[in-house]
């Protein structure tokens, strides 16, 4: 009655038709994080099915300048992987830069990932 453990999820992409597509080799490749190391006790409750979102990176073609973004597919037989984690050890560490500045999120009132 858990939520499902840490897991990487692997994706190749595809912004044509799938009818052309080698899907072990054509694609952009995508991947996102799901499920968590949380050891909260079970949630106990009646469903039929446990939902889980997956943000997954790179599912939009087209962000260059002047074209209209559309969303990528994933195409039959393509493959999707899967890998668990496990929790072995946590750990911490102090990290000082000399000189970092993040980069500018706009330009003026255009934000770099909309299009104005």
């Amino acid at each position: 009655m858990r939520q499902l453990e840490l897991a990487y999820i692997k994706v190749y992409w595809n912004e044509g038709s799938c009818s052309t597509v080698n899907s072990t080799t054509d694609g952009m490749l995508g991947g996102g994080w799901a499920g968590s190391f949380d050891t909260d006790p079970a949630d106990f409750g009646i469903t039929s099915v446990w939902e889980t979102p997956l943000m997954l990176s790179n599912s939009w073609g087209g962000y260059n300048q002047g074209v209209t973004p559309r969303p990528r597919h994933i195409c039959p037989n393509s493959p999707v992987t899967f890998t668990r984690y496990a929790l072995v050890s946590r750990a911490q560490i102090g990290l000082a830069i000399q000189n970092f500045q993040l980069p500018a999120l706009s330009i003026g009132d255009v934000y770099r990932l909309r299009m104005k």
